[in-house]
């Protein structure tokens, strides 16, 4: 008969050393706030002083942000954009409320023809930009190959300015490289231009419509703001020039975005396109 053999004892593991707990990093996450992203950081309004001069006002308190003035030369064509800046000037003795506009010209538009075929509307501006300590000129060229959303290459990456009919606007997103051609309603806004109750069909004094930018790379510098601004006054610009002088009449409703096209007559956008009313 074979004897049993008692199999050793289990060693014991209660003196051994416990594993080091992991570091925690919740203190060092920063918290994801959607609402930054969703509330804009600036917002300019467009208003028609005369015929051919626009100014370009931010609104609310933005005491180190710059007014900007467009300058157009004919009702079809680009306008010269300045920069107006209010200096403080220090006088002894006087109440120095006042101070005084400095307007610098920044940038030149144009429309232009220059590029392959086949034809569609194209546009540039150079603008300063800062790089390595020291002030540049560069060239941003717009393009519209459908004749309704313009793109534009701006901070080394691809944005379009997309037609958006109810409520009017028009949007600023940046372009995924791997799917250029497509912009979805999830996709972040970098800016949003609304048309206002009477639109580019405003008598001076009017205001045209409201520019609102949101937190984003671009936004972020002031030649990357100054360029958005400057590719939403070619693309307002660009309609106008065709007679699409469009507008919102703050109902809500379908007939909310209209425009009233070369002859006078008022269309509204019904169901995603255009019908005479």
């Amino acid at each position: 008969m074979e004897s049993y053999t008692q199999p050793p004892a289990l060693t014991s593991y209660s003196s051994a050393p416990q594993e080091e707990a992991l570091p925690s990093y919740d203190q060092h996450t920063p918290q994801y706030d959607p609402q930054a992203f969703h509330t804009p950081i600036l917002t300019y309004h467009f208003r028609q002083t005369k015929t051919n001069l626009q100014i370009i006002v931010p609104f609310g308190p933005a005491p180190n942000t710059p007014s900007y003035e467009a300058a157009y030369r004919s009702s079809t064509s680009l306008p010269i954009f300045s920069r107006k800046a209010k200096q403080m000037e220090e006088q002894p003795g006087r109440n120095n409320q006042g101070g005084t506009t400095r307007e610098e010209r920044i940038v030149r538009m144009d429309f232009h023809s220059e590029g392959d075929l086949p034809w569609y509307p194209r546009a540039r501006f150079r603008i300063k930009v800062e790089r390595d300590g020291e002030e540049k000129s560069q060239s941003v060229e717009m393009q519209a190959k459908d004749f309704r959303n313009w793109t534009v290459n701006m901070n080394e990456e691809t944005y379009i300015w997309k037609l958006r009919e109810i409520p009017c606007c028009l949007e600023l997103s940046a372009l995924h490289p791997y799917a250029p051609s497509s912009v979805s309603d999830t996709t972040p806004i970098t800016a949003r231009f609304m048309y206002g109750k009477v639109g580019t069909n405003v008598l001076n004094g009017g205001e045209i419509g409201k520019l609102e930018i949101f937190r984003e790379g671009l936004t972020e510098k002031r030649d990357g703001l100054e360029s958005v601004i400057c590719g939403c006054c070619v693309v307002v610009q660009y309609f106008k020039g065709l007679g699409r002088k469009y507008r919102n009449d703050g109902s809500g409703g379908s007939g909310a975005a209209s425009l009233v096209n070369p002859k006078g007559q008022m269309m509204s956008s019904v169901k995603g396109g255009l019908a005479y009313i």
